[in-house]
């Protein structure tokens, strides 16, 4: 949300309480933490995100890159893991040469509606697309909902309707992608498993199931480049959003190649989703050769232990299972791509490693995109 730095000019004492309260003693290894004289100023309701002036005078500077992430997804039962890097975004100087830059602070009162906190009126469309908050859908909605991704870091327009519409438009062009190709395999001579997940992180600023409405609904924001509209979006049986006009094409590994066709697929879970594929929620999970995970009695994937938004595929080329090979999903949306990131993530048994060590392999390949 901003930088913590302490300032050269000693002389402002309110700004340095901030990095003094939040830095770690080099005695007791803790922060000093607890209150100092700028509390109430910081709880502030009628100063939002775009008051950059009086967010200096409390102590945060605009933030700056270098922040990083790693996930780690474990499936204890299996004793697998999978590891990775986080998909990070920065503020550059502009598009066409793109060198790191300082971005807007975007610091909201970490509070709750019920400490008059609520999120309403002109600061929920100012800083957010989300198409739920900004038409106050959403319970107990309240400035701890904000920052997120839409709400504004760079541009002139910060602070007002446009501003988040501009963040969201932008982000989603980032990620958008007009093809996934990837790995798979599902050899039953090693227990080879492969789930590919699919991240919508953006989808939520276009599109939202508004589950206050009677039936339930999808709400829209038009952004400034469309992704998701009705044309390519729809509810499932459970009410779970899910994006149609996905086409898919395999190989096996000696060039063999096929499409999968509807029969050849099923879903948990189970439903009316479209086919043969529909990306169902904002992360969805799609596994090879493994019908156990889909349908009424889905069972959890092989690799993830995935039970929810899961679709399987049923390989074959004339008759005969393909155990592994790649496969591309074409993924158009409404001509603009769709903004997906993630990775195929496969596991394999050997049961005869030396004795007492256990023979459990796995690998992350992050997907390979085309930009629409």
């Amino acid at each position: 949300m901003g930088d913590i730095r302490l300032l050269a000019n000693a002389t402002n004492a309110t700004a340095e309480d901030l990095y003094k309260a939040t830095k770690h003693d080099a005695t007791t290894g803790k922060p000093a933490c607890g209150s100092y004289s700028a509390t109430t100023v910081w709880a502030d309701l009628d100063k939002p995100a775009n008051n950059t002036a009086a967010l200096n005078a409390l102590g945060m500077d605009l933030p700056t890159t270098g922040l990083m992430a790693n996930w780690t997804i474990i499936n204890v039962p299996n004793a697998t893991a999978w590891s990775g890097a986080a998909t990070a975004i920065e503020a550059v100087t502009a598009p066409a040469t793109p060198v790191p830059d300082e971005a807007a602070i975007v610091y909201f009162p970490q509070v709750n509606a019920t400490v008059g906190g609520a999120l309403t009126g002109a600061v929920a469309t100012n800083f957010t697309a989300d198409p739920l908050l900004r038409a106050g859908l959403v319970s107990g909605q309240a400035q701890f909902d904000l920052p997120d991704m839409s709400t504004t870091y760079v541009g002139a327009t910060g602070g007002t309707a446009a501003g988040p519409v501009d963040q969201a438009t932008a982000l989603t062009a980032a990620l958008a992608t007009s093809s996934i190709n990837n790995e798979f395999w599902a050899l039953d001579g090693i227990n080879g498993a492969t789930d590919w997940v699919f991240s919508m992180p953006t989808r939520r600023y276009s599109a939202a199931v508004d589950y206050t409405a009677a039936p339930v609904d999808i709400k829209y924001t038009a952004l400034g480049t469309d992704y998701f509209t009705n044309a390519n979006l729809t509810l499932n049986a459970a009410n779970i959003a899910c994006v149609t006009d996905i086409t898919n094409t395999f190989w096996n590994r000696e060039e063999g190649t096929a499409v999968v066709a509807a029969g050849d697929t099923s879903s948990s879970p189970g439903d009316a989703a479209p086919a043969p594929l529909a990306m169902c929620g904002e992360t969805s999970v799609l596994a090879f050769n493994d019908p156990a995970s889909t349908g009424t009695d889905a069972q959890p994937t092989k690799v993830l232990g995935a039970q929810t938004t899961v679709r399987n595929y049923n390989l074959a080329i004339g008759g005969t299972k393909v155990e592994e090979g790649w496969m591309r999903l074409d993924t158009p949306g409404v001509g603009n791509g769709l903004p997906i990131i993630g990775s195929a993530f496969m596991s394999a048994f050997n049961s005869n490693a030396k004795p007492g060590v256990l023979g459990n392999y796995n690998m992350t390949f992050p997907h390979r995109t085309t930009r629409p």
